[in-house]
């Protein structure tokens, strides 16, 4: 006996096996066997390079700015001297305390929305400060300016997109992503469905992560520090609107039994995503693939840099010579700077990404 089908039928039998190879070609993991380009490094002479190779950094009008959590004087900003004769100078600014425009718990460097000026979200004070950069860098009692976030609950990264307008994430039951706007907020998007039994605001705790928001395309980037777990948000007229998302590879974990206390992620998981930063066209996601059981500390450092469109494309990959903790890349995508040891020295490296 044959079977006919109508020709309707073998068009949607087309159509699904073509959406299912292109969707199975998409996900992240593919990009595991990419081969990538090698690079080597070169030291950038700096003045008294008084930092750790454990920080973050952003990349804002030729400077370099580091975020030191553990430190007195957490901010430190490096001018880049094209002469490389001559060295570049690091300067130290800020400090900690309770006083009005004292950091006392620095948790996240950002760029700002604010052309030249960068963010520093403090977890204890609730609230964004913003430095001009050529301002502090001149001037050791320049003040920032604060905006103080409507925040209730904790927030665990949080981005102020515009005047009194953020957008964070946190242990949060209502939606994975919060936009508040003049102390009125709303919630986005749903949590990865990898349980269906476990509280919202406990899954927060595994599915952490870097929040990035870059000014020039209005889009938010958010990467798991666990899991192929990417997000691409627009804030367009006061709305989210989702670009691109990729869920694999869910993170094992188990919630706490008290009602205020979140989720604690496996240490034999292996990290993913451990940071993240733009230039004027790309995403580059600092990508580990260690697990903490095996690698302690160091599972957060990777030599491996993994490149994407602003649209979620994944385009090319790097492998550094040294490995990377924090990473900042130019605006025009030229360089990659970071932190490293060479010979037992703490240096500060640059990459020629052309």
């Amino acid at each position: 006996m044959k079977f006919y089908f109508p020709k309707q039928i073998h068009i949607l039998l087309i159509s699904f096996i073509i959406f299912s190879c292109a969707e199975e070609e998409s996900k992240i993991s593919s990009f595991l066997e990419y081969k990538g380009v090698k690079l080597t490094h070169e030291v950038v002479e700096v003045e008294n390079l008084a930092i750790s190779g454990y920080n973050q950094i952003i990349y804002v009008n030729n400077y370099l700015v580091f975020l030191e959590k553990q430190t007195e004087v957490p901010i430190h900003i490096l001018k880049l001297n094209t002469n490389k004769l001559v060295a570049s100078i690091l300067v130290a600014r800020g400090s900690r305390g309770n006083g009005p425009y004292q950091l006392n718990r620095p948790h996240r460097l950002n760029i700002s929305n604010k052309p030249g000026c960068f963010d520093i979200y403090d977890t204890n004070r609730k609230s964004i400060l913003t430095y001009n950069v050529d301002s502090l860098y001149e001037d050791e009692k320049y003040v920032p300016e604060i905006t103080k976030m409507n925040e209730n609950g904790f927030a665990m990264e949080a981005l102020l997109i515009k005047d009194s307008t953020f957008i964070s994430t946190g242990s949060y039951e209502e939606g994975r992503y919060k936009l508040t706007t003049n102390d009125k907020a709303r919630y986005f998007f749903e949590y990865p469905n990898d349980r269906v039994n476990v509280m919202n605001s406990k899954k927060a705790w595994a599915y952490q992560g870097t929040l990035r928001y870059d000014y020039k395309s209005n889009k938010v980037f958010s990467a798991c520090f666990m899991g192929f777990i990417v997000d691409i948000l627009e804030y367009k007229n006061g709305e989210l609107r989702l670009v691109y998302k990729n869920e694999e590879n869910f993170p094992e974990y188990k919630t706490h039994a008290k009602a205020d206390q979140g989720a604690a992620t496996s240490p034999k998981e292996k990290n993913t995503f451990q940071s993240l930063c733009t230039s004027n066209e790309n995403v580059y996601y600092l990508y580990s693939g260690k697990s903490f059981l095996e690698h302690k500390q160091s599972a957060s450092m990777s030599n491996e840099i993994w490149v994407s469109d602003k649209e979620g494309r994944f385009v090319n990959k790097y492998y550094l010579d040294v490995d990377a903790y924090g990473m900042a890349v130019d605006d025009k995508g030229e360089n990659l700077y970071t932190v490293g040891f060479v010979d037992d020295d703490l240096k500060l490296l640059k990459f020629n990404i052309e």
